[in-house]
């Protein structure tokens, strides 16, 4: 006897489970630096904000008027807190 195709098995595409999230808290000294991310603007200290967990190393620069940028690199996964100590720029007359 001829043989019969087999039933075509239905194939579920299986959603992946979400990837691990982190909050990672910025914090400034003196308080209220700007935080970027390239030229994306995260926030102001203090804040918190969520990243994917498997981000990797990510570069924060920290802005302030009056101050220098500080650029901060963090591995994303096993960071908690982002810290920006800022340093004053030195007028000269």
């Amino acid at each position: 006897p001829p043989k019969l195709p087999e039933p075509e098995v239905e194939k579920r595409l299986e959603t992946p489970p979400p990837p691990p999230m982190v909050t990672l808290r910025f914090v400034s000294t003196p308080s209220g630096a700007q935080v970027y991310v390239g030229r994306t603007h995260l926030g102001d200290t203090e804040f918190s904000r969520v990243f994917r967990a498997d981000a990797g190393l990510v570069t924060f620069t920290c802005r302030k008027t009056g101050y220098r940028d500080v650029i901060v690199t963090v591995e994303v996964g096993s960071a908690r807190v982002v810290t920006c100590r800022m340093v004053p720029l030195i007028e000269e007359f």
